[in-house]
């Protein structure tokens, strides 16, 4: 393949003319892809961009958008041994903003566990429903002594739809 580019369309045709005389040629018309390159004209010549041909190498062909964020993650997310252990002091030090509500602490913590989750972290879930009661406040002890001593094992949805619960109560009580 070839890709004649110039200023002057006589200049280009008649180099086309001698290297048909030579060769077998076939004429393209607009350059869209070259070699893997998107190229896109400018009225400086040509801007080549690999971009997809380097997506394509490092994921292949997928299915789904699902399938591609899929892959980009994994590509991508950062799984390094620092950024595990920030994310994971990060949560263990994590506290409730007691001037925003419970919905958007929650979704604070939330978002931190699945950070964590995407370390490859396999542990998380166990210590996610202790690490959530112990930044209770004191407003919700009755709360937090229920679920403590109420039960024979804990998990993050029941923590998280009683203190959903007990933040209903207290507003409406107000």
């Amino acid at each position: 393949e070839i890709l004649i580019n110039g200023d002057s369309a006589v200049s280009m045709q008649n180099l086309i003319t001698k290297l048909g005389n030579q060769f077998a040629l076939k004429t393209m018309g607009e350059v869209n892809h070259f070699w893997g390159f998107e190229a896109l004209r400018t009225s400086d010549g040509f801007l080549l961009n690999q971009s997809k041909y380097a997506l394509d190498l490092k994921v292949g062909k997928l299915d789904s958008p699902k399938e591609l964020w899929e892959k980009l993650q994994e590509l991508y997310t950062e799984t390094s041994l620092p950024n595990k252990l920030f994310l994971l002091e990060k949560f263990f030090r994590f506290k409730l903003d007691l001037s925003k509500d419970m919905d958007d602490n929650l979704d604070v913590f939330t978002k931190l566990v699945q950070d964590i989750k995407q370390t490859g972290d396999k542990h998380i879930d166990y210590y996610t429903p202790i690490v959530l009661l112990n930044v209770i406040p004191d407003s919700y002890s009755d709360v937090k002594s229920a679920i403590k001593y109420g039960r024979d094992n804990v998990n993050l949805e029941t923590v998280v739809n009683s203190l959903k619960s007990k933040e209903l109560d207290l507003k409406t009580n107000r």
